[in-house]
């Protein structure tokens, strides 16, 4: 269950672009479209999601994806039913929940995106896998191949961590998407006194080598 968790929130940290940016992807992958070709003029849009890790254990778990366009990202993930990890970005700060171990990290975000030259709404286009905003997002350390077709693509991420191999796949299919909903999900943090361990990405990063 340790290395489920790891792994999770290895995944959050990568799914946020943290660090900066190559992209490989198989030559026979159509391309994925717009999201504006798929819903124009969106407002918001919620997605389910699908998490498949095969290294360095073999787990899959469901979730679901919400953005508000150029506001915030939040996505939820649950195994067996129950919720194990709540990740937020806004354009100041990100937040990433493992509710198991009741870690809560918290980290800002304006700067990194400064750093990368990127703006919000290109993240957001990223996490709807624009070929373009994936390329800019994602850290040169890490392998990306997608594949699936045009409206389902498959992301798979392959990097090492703390001497760890990882290799994670995240698929949706945006014919499931629910476009300008009246009241998208959104993130609440954890309250004063519900136990949780506050942390730094430094920390977090730490805890992957446990």
């Amino acid at each position: 269950m340790k290395t489920i968790i790891r792994t999770s929130l290895l995944f959050c940290i990568l799914a946020f672009g943290l660090a900066g940016c190559r992209s490989k992807q198989a030559p026979t992958v159509e391309p994925t479209p717009a999201a504006e070709e798929v819903a124009p003029q969106w407002i918001n849009v919620q997605i389910p999601v699908r998490l498949e890790v095969s290294q360095p254990v073999d787990f899959a778990v469901n979730g679901t994806a919400t953005m508000v366009r150029g506001k915030y990202i939040y996505m939820s993930f649950r195994l067996l039913g129950f919720e194990i990890a709540q990740a937020y970005a806004d354009p100041n700060e990100f937040d990433i929940v493992i509710k198991p171990q009741k870690n809560w990290l918290q980290e800002p975000m304006g700067d990194r995106l400064k750093s990368r030259h990127l703006d919000f709404v290109t993240l957001q286009d990223a996490m709807l896998g624009n070929p373009k905003a994936l390329e800019a997002v994602v850290p040169s350390s890490i392998s990306v191949e997608r594949t699936g077709t045009k409206t389902a693509p498959e992301f798979r991420f392959e990097t090492k961590l703390k001497g760890m191999t990882v290799d994670v796949k995240i698929s949706w299919d945006l014919e499931d998407a629910r476009w300008n909903v009246e009241r998208p999900a959104t993130f609440a943090a954890p309250s004063a006194g519900s136990g949780y361990s506050k942390m730094t990405l430094k920390n977090a990063t730490n805890l992957l080598g446990k």
